[in-house]
């Protein structure tokens, strides 16, 4: 298990040496499992980002079932 703190409003993106150092969020999974406890509420209430989008990116960073 790998726990991540990231501030997924405002995702960084690759960066380092020629954006190559280190990878963006997205870039490193698939997760075999994303755990996502209360993130939705902050993100939806107080980003004011739709419900949809962030299950749909939770999602993607979850893998395929």
């Amino acid at each position: 298990m790998l726990p991540l703190l990231l501030d997924l409003a405002h995702p960084s993106g690759r960066y380092g040496s020629a954006n190559e150092e280190r990878e963006a969020l997205t870039d490193r999974g698939p997760a075999g499992l994303a755990l996502a406890l209360a993130l939705a509420h902050h993100l939806a209430i107080a980003h004011n980002v739709p419900l949809p989008r962030i299950a749909a990116y939770l999602a993607r960073l979850g893998g395929q079932w």
